[in-house]
């Protein structure tokens, strides 16, 4: 029996909680967000690659990201699929131990679109950011993601956040609000959506190609452990990754998109690419959004990108593969 095949005939993996713990086996406890690219966590667990490395995932669904990091630096959590975002910057900078230890999201042409507009809204089609000028545009927080994304896209067409009304909406009500004519555009990297009524617009991979959107961050504990655990963790979740971008579809899929507001067959259809099978941390995009934070007032210190990210575990993978 092939994996794939495997996989169509496990049991259905809820999102909010994957493989029951055996009790015999340490646990590491995992926030995420219900995200496509949150994927590859999903298939790992069903094919049994982190029991095969010896530990169960507890895994804690949280729709708001920017709550993510904090839960990992008071302990409550042990790994975060997040942005580097101001929150983690300042957690950092006052001495938390959480770093950045793989990236999980990367910018692909072709296969990434951060920002969809209503047909009607762009009746020529959304090609150029400049059509945004005076639009209704929405993001999750001006300290999130999606606004830092928002202002490198106005800025590749010398526009500001000020040359559009920025809307905070969470990401169900900004698609909600799209889908019914309230928006003019959302910015939003996770979304496929099935309504022919909403369109792609520019994407940041003509901008920054491979610019990595989100990735793996670890805390205390595994940080200042045993090294073999988060290592375990790194080589399991990535090996769901290669999994992922080869063909299996978790069962877990049907309740994520639930979940996530889109539909299942817009779910199943994303594009696979956009997540790094090596995991491989890109340090100018961490020290672009450091810069960023720094320049709107978000942090009060700058810093470099390598006091964020903790290369360790994944040397210690290729030490062990070479």
């Amino acid at each position: 029996m092939n994996r794939r095949t495997a996989l169509g005939l496990l049991a259905a993996g809820a999102v909010g909680a994957c493989r029951r713990p055996s009790g015999l086996r340490p646990a590491i406890r995992v926030v995420v967000a219900p995200n496509i690219s949150a994927t590859p966590l999903y298939v790992a667990d069903e094919l049994g690659f982190f029991a095969d490395e010896g530990f169960d995932v507890h895994t804690q669904v949280i729709g708001e990201s920017l709550q993510m990091v904090p839960l990992v630096a008071a302990g409550r959590a042990d790994v975060a699929f997040s942005s580097v975002t101001p929150a983690t910057i300042n957690i950092v900078a006052k001495g938390a131990r959480v770093r950045v230890v793989a990236a999980r999201d990367a910018a692909v042409l072709g296969c990434t679109h951060e920002i969809h507009g209503r047909r009607s809204s762009f009746p020529n089609g959304f090609v150029h950011i400049a059509e945004l000028r005076g639009k209704r545009v929405a993001v999750t927080a001006a300290t999130s993601l999606t606004a830092f994304v928002l202002d490198l896209l106005l800025e590749s067409a010398d526009l500001h956040t000020t040359d559009v009304q920025r809307l905070m909406m969470r990401h169900e009500q900004s698609t909600a609000a799209l889908l019914a004519g309230q928006l003019d555009a959302a910015v939003d990297m996770d979304r496929n959506f099935s309504s022919p009524d909403i369109i792609s617009g520019p994407s940041v991979a003509t901008l920054l190609p491979g610019f990595q959107y989100s990735h793996i961050q670890f805390g205390e504990r595994l940080l200042d452990g045993d090294l073999g655990l988060g290592t375990a963790f790194l080589r399991a979740y990535l090996r769901g990754v290669r999994e992922y971008r080869g063909g299996a579809t978790p069962r877990a899929l049907g309740r994520l998109a639930a979940d996530a507001a889109m539909h299942p067959a817009a779910v199943q259809s994303a594009c696979r690419e956009r997540l790094p099978e090596d995991g491989r941390v890109d340090r100018t995009t961490v020290q672009r959004m450091i810069d960023w934070s720094v320049r709107n007032g978000f942090v009060n210190q700058t810093m470099d990108a390598a006091q964020i990210i903790d290369t360790r575990f994944l040397e210690r993978m290729a030490t062990r593969t070479s």
